[in-house]
């Protein structure tokens, strides 16, 4: 019975994790649609737990559990229906009215068949701990089907997101993928095919967490505006596997030895503490000498800051300014980089570039009072062109973004007062900047 707590820990979580994602997606069709997708599925999870706890054993009539199986049911197809309709033309803005009218009227259409008649199920009741049902000749169509839409969906983006020139919307695309395909492949096992193997019925209330990756996936797919830092993210996984070796291991062992000496109590226990202190001390150890060289953050933070301070300042703007373009641009991998000031009238000028502008950013421009406004320090072009929070002032940004040839834009300011622009160009690999060279 304890397993039915999983029916009803996937709506708390779904529904927290859209409140998260409403800031960026607001106003946009895919904060409706992951309403949708958040609802279906939580109205299928909870009813499949209470389907569950209100069956009986042997009884022929039982209206209740027999109504709420058929709910979770077509609730889940309506997920995967509403999930399709999302792959269509995620992460590209949709106003297609005839696509989101036919995925209503499939979702009703599901619903009026699994609660309307007994084609998909006709009986169910619970042995023990078995949750048995009488199915119906559709049930492995509205089963299968609803599944299947899923990973046609799945399919369907993985395709599109081959062909998206842009490498942040091709990120977002493949993590929705993965949320949909891992979902269905752990409803499928725990559904189905576990409960056939090991012979227990109630591991098909294990499949109420299936959902839960589907939302994180589709809230990391909206929430996400920067390139992965894939290498430094297996680096540091690899280093995190090197720690379990090299501290966990042999801290498993020796508390393990320690507590088979049960004759001396006070010798298992103080074996046992000391060896969790060594193990601490190890691992500290290794984060310090090798973990974070690895990441090479601190390293690259301090010559950062060891390199700006001893710039030379008597040289003049124009000397000064270039030397902190090489600074910068040894690391990161840049040529293009210009420079805005304020000047008297309150607006960001350009004092220095390495394209020949002349821009002029004025001090009433919607672009500039997003940035003051926001708070904004770095802001990347793949921020402005995945997340929808800047759907308003995307333009002007971007337009600045392309009379600078930058990809990242480094705000000075002095409180709410904005100083000047530091703007970085393309990398010179043709990669994007990522959430590595954010931080």
């Amino acid at each position: 019975m304890g397993l039915t707590l999983f029916a009803f820990l996937a709506p708390p979580v779904l529904f927290t994790l859209w409140n998260r994602a409403r800031t960026r997606i607001r106003d946009t069709a895919w904060s409706r649609y992951f309403l949708a997708i958040v609802t279906s599925f939580s109205l299928f999870t909870v009813s499949l737990g209470i389907a569950y706890l209100a069956a009986q054993p042997y009884t022929i009539a039982q209206p209740l559990p027999l109504f709420f199986t058929r709910l979770a049911a077509g609730s889940a197809a309506a997920g995967y229906i509403f999930l399709f309709r999302v792959c269509v033309s995620f992460p590209y803005e949709s106003r297609n009215r005839i696509a989101d009218l036919a995925a209503l009227a499939l979702v009703l259409g599901v619903l009026a068949l699994t609660l309307g008649t007994p084609l998909y199920v006709r009986h169910v009741e619970r042995v023990n701990l078995d949750f048995l049902r009488v199915e119906g000749p559709l049930y492995n169509a509205v089963t299968l089907g609803a599944a299947g839409l899923g990973i046609a969906g799945a399919v369907l983006l993985l395709a599109r997101s081959l062909a998206m020139r842009s490498r942040i919307f091709q990120q977002q695309s493949l993590i929705l993928v993965l949320g949909v395909v891992s979902s269905i492949v752990l409803g499928y096992l725990t559904a189905i095919r576990l409960p056939q193997i090991g012979r227990v019925g109630s591991l098909y209330l294990v499949s109420t967490l299936s959902p839960i990756l589907v939302g994180i996936g589709f809230f990391y797919a909206v929430a996400s505006s920067r390139i992965f830092a894939w290498r430094e993210i297996a680096r540091r996984l690899a280093s995190y596997i090197v720690l379990s070796v090299l501290a966990g291991l042999p801290v498993g062992i020796a508390v393990s030895v320690f507590l088979m000496v049960r004759s001396f109590p006070l010798i298992s226990l103080l074996g046992s503490f000391f060896s969790f202190v060594l193990g601490s001390r190890i691992a500290s150890a290794f984060v310090n000498r090798f973990l974070d060289p690895i990441a090479g953050r601190r390293q690259y933070r301090e010559n950062l800051q060891s390199s700006l301070a001893h710039v030379d300042l008597a040289g003049g703007r124009d000397a000064v300014l270039k030397e902190v373009h090489g600074i910068l641009s040894g690391p990161l991998g840049f040529s293009d980089f210009s420079v805005l000031a304020e000047d008297e009238d309150g607006e960001l000028r350009a004092v220095y570039s390495t394209t020949g502008t002349s821009l002029v950013i004025r001090g009433d421009s919607p672009a500039l009072g997003a940035l003051t406004e926001g708070g904004i320090t770095v802001l990347l072009k793949t921020d402005v062109v995945a997340n929808r929070s800047y759907q308003s002032t995307k333009k002007d940004l971007l337009d600045i973004f392309d009379a600078l040839r930058a990809e990242a834009l480094i705000v000075v300011r002095e409180g709410r007062q904005t100083l000047g622009i530091f703007a970085l160009g393309a990398r010179l690999s043709g990669g994007d900047y990522t959430s590595y060279d954010y931080e």
